[in-house]
């Protein structure tokens, strides 16, 4: 004869009698002791994650919120690994979650490698009523953007006031992913009266034109040279 009870939110103590008629008549009874534990803490689940987009050599923040499916979970635990940065810091918003509850997961960590990664979150815990230790895993993908700088200096080095463009964007530096980028300079840029600074030439080899394709893979530092040139009038006597 199957007995239903209704699922508890911890284990449920009683004692179930069965009394035994013939005839009409009451035979006997047996008793007999039963516990009723609920289902399994867990599994947790992701609600969201604050970033899957990181900076090359810089500290991130990475924050994970996860909510609990199931029971309680107590003696939570937490460890982190990834194929983009040798080290991963975790930090805990509590160690014990109940039922629909929600678990707050920070992750510091500084990449070392430009590119796509994966980070893997794994997440034990236990529960109050049993010795069962439960452990979830979860594979967060990620982007590591290292950073292109395009510096424009004259010949002796002294700094010209002059944007760039990287892929149509002006600027002088830009995170970007691997891949190949179209740096362009200004061909003359003007410093004042009578005064001129004319490109020259980049660094690394790339050549005299102010425009140049660049294939970027990790951290990247681009130089423009300008020759420095002055107007001359000259009025016969």
């Amino acid at each position: 004869m199957p007995i239903y009870v209704e699922t508890p939110s911890g284990p449920v103590s009683d004692t179930v009698t069965v009394y035994v008629y013939g005839d009409g008549y009451l035979d006997g009874s047996s008793s007999v002791s039963v516990t009723v534990l609920p289902s399994r803490p867990g599994p947790f689940t992701i609600v969201s994650v604050s970033t899957t987009t990181l900076d090359e050599n810089e500290q991130n923040t990475i924050t994970i919120v996860l909510r609990n499916t199931g029971y309680t979970a107590s003696d939570i635990t937490a460890t982190a690994t990834s194929n983009i940065a040798p080290n991963i810091d975790v930090s805990l918003s509590t160690t014990q979650v109940s039922s629909g509850g929600e678990l707050t997961v920070t992750l510091y960590l500084t990449p070392n490698t430009a590119g796509n990664g994966v980070i893997t979150l794994d997440l034990t815990y236990s529960w109050p009523y049993t010795n069962n230790v439960y452990t979830d895993t979860f594979e967060i993908n990620v982007t590591v953007l290292t950073e292109l700088v395009i510096n424009l200096v004259t010949m002796s080095g002294t700094p010209v006031n002059a944007v760039a463009s990287i892929n149509g964007q002006e600027t002088n530096s830009l995170w970007v992913a691997p891949g190949t980028y179209v740096v362009s300079v200004p061909s003359t840029v003007s410093a004042g009266s009578g005064v001129r600074f004319v490109f020259g030439y980049w660094s690394n080899g790339l050549g005299s034109s102010n425009t140049v394709t660049v294939t970027v893979s990790g951290p990247t530092t681009l130089t423009a040279y300008y020759v420095e040139q002055y107007y001359v009038s000259i009025t016969d006597p």
